[in-house]
């Protein structure tokens, strides 16, 4: 999913860099959480987060409505 949302989005410059790291940054520390048994994430970094992916939301919805 990420790759290829990073082909279609990120490569043809539909949204930014920045953007398409945010679903990476969150795709990996989903999968610590997940699978590391010992992975420990705190109240800042995951506020840190929400905001990001907040951002990513917001550039995404941007793609889906000028496309309509």
């Amino acid at each position: 999913m990420v790759r290829r949302f990073g082909y279609h989005f990120v490569r043809t410059e539909r949204v930014s860099e920045e953007v398409g790291s945010i679903l990476t940054t969150a795709q990996s520390m989903r999968g610590e959480a997940d699978y590391d048994a010992f992975s420990d994430f705190g109240r800042e970094e995951a506020a840190e987060l929400v905001e990001k992916v907040n951002r990513f939301i917001e550039a995404v919805e941007g793609q889906i409505l000028s496309s309509r």
